[in-house]
């Protein structure tokens, strides 16, 4: 744990593991995307672009290469950073975003890889893990099918961000963060985090540390708002729209307050379910990982403000989720056989492979904060009826020890947030 492995290299994870699994993180990224591709079409309604991000996004492209001139609203405008590059790119628009957004979502494989490297998940583990990324709706398949948003870059900037945190790499955040935070605002969660993750440090050093490192992001984000490259559509505030989003959200405005509370399950699957597999294991993680709860909060907190796109959203707790999943995991000692059972379990309650068409209708019966009641209710069933059944898992659990059975699991046989510190810790 972060806390009390500090020096040393866990056991499993030599040099060469590291890099090995790396790649194969990677591999396994690429082989879902080329799975995915000839089963999901780009929208075509908006001529391609979607609803109104999308089409802004678009927009921003054009604007900076002087093909047109308008204001934009706030905060996209501020957005500038994904953009700039496509912009550079000379790629139209739309291509230049789904390139951008992909190599966001095959680098976000390796970037799970190194988080759960740190919390000592086997390597093994580590890549089923990605697996489970990789297949979840708003990962690579909203990429292939909405490419105008800015959702795989941002996803794969924020994770990176929280592993400098985790490992404590003050220098290389502060170089990330303008990028992530002109890419999307919700980046500045991670400055909590980074100064939650480092306190073993000391409280005092470890925040004059997270300042230092947080100084070029708001720079760079006060520099944008004072001198943006587009400008704004006067009378337009990111505060205003968060303070209307809240209000819709508390008034249940086209019934926002329950699809927000049942978009994690539904979008996320069985990572909301595999965690209470191993309660006390996951409990003691978070115990020594405060900055994860931290962390969920704050996604929590800016769904509520940032719109109605709950599934997006959501797509945002899937980092912790991942780990308490498959720190759960480890600790159970579970067949590969059941392993794979579980994670096909999975691709049932998330409707992996769903069919999709290029209309908007399609693409409003796909998201939950936007498909009819009907649509729901399977999803709903469908959900519930993988979770009962990962719940009868433990019952499957072995007692052997990993090394005798060839089983999955974590090698000292104790739970990952109970081991003590010592040589095996992480580096």
């Amino acid at each position: 744990m972060p806390r009390s492995h500090q020096s040393g290299e866990p056991r499993e994870w030599s040099r060469s593991t590291t890099w090995a699994v790396l790649a194969a993180a990677l591999l396994v990224a690429l082989g879902t995307l080329a799975f995915l591709a000839p089963l999901t079409p780009q929208l075509t309604f908006n001529h391609g672009l979607g609803y109104f991000d999308g089409q802004t996004y678009a927009a921003l492209v054009n604007i900076l290469r002087g093909q047109l001139h308008t204001e934009v609203a706030t905060p996209y405008v501020y957005r500038i950073a994904p953009i700039a590059f496509v912009a550079w790119s000379g790629l139209p628009p739309v291509s230049g975003l789904l390139l951008v957004n992909v190599a966001g979502g095959l680098l976000s494989a390796p970037l799970l890889v190194l988080l759960m490297r740190r919390y000592r998940a086997p390597p093994t583990l580590a890549l089923v893990a990605v697996a489970w990324l990789c297949i979840l709706g708003p990962g690579l398949r909203l990429t292939l099918y909405y490419p105008t948003l800015l959702d795989g870059i941002g996803q794969a900037l924020i994770l990176a961000l929280l592993a400098c945190a985790v490992y404590g790499r003050f220098a290389l955040f502060a170089t990330l963060l303008p990028i992530a935070l002109l890419t999307r605002e919700n980046a500045l969660i991670t400055l909590p985090f980074l100064w939650l993750a480092n306190m073993r440090c000391g409280i005092l050093r470890s925040g004059v540390a997270t300042f230092l490192a947080a100084i070029t992001g708001i720079l760079a984000l006060a520099l944008v708002h004072a001198a943006p490259p587009i400008a704004p559509t006067n009378g337009t505030s990111a505060l205003a729209d968060a303070q209307q989003n809240l209000a819709w959200f508390a008034a249940n405005a086209s019934d926002r307050a329950w699809r927000y509370l049942i978009a994690p399950p539904l979008t996320l699957g069985l990572l909301v379910v595999v965690p209470f597999l191993a309660p006390r294991v996951v409990w003691s993680w978070l115990r020594d990982a405060p900055e994860w709860v931290w962390y969920v909060a704050g996604v929590l907190g800016l769904a509520m403000i940032g719109g109605g796109d709950y599934d997006r959203f959501a797509y945002g707790l899937a980092p912790p989720l991942l780990i308490a999943s498959f720190v759960a995991l480890a600790s159970l000692h579970l067949p590969a056989v059941v392993l794979a059972a579980l994670t096909a379990l999975q691709m049932v309650a998330i409707g992996f492979g769903y069919a999709l068409g290029p209309g908007e209708s399609s693409y409003r019966s796909w998201t939950v904060a936007l498909m009819d009641f009907s649509g729901l209710a399977e999803r709903m069933w469908r959900f519930g009826a993988a979770a009962l059944a990962a719940l009868a898992f433990p019952r499957m659990r072995t007692e052997v020890h990993v090394q005798r059975c060839g089983c999955i699991g974590y090698e000292t046989g104790k739970p990952l947030g109970s081991v003590g510190s010592g040589s095996s810790g992480q580096g």
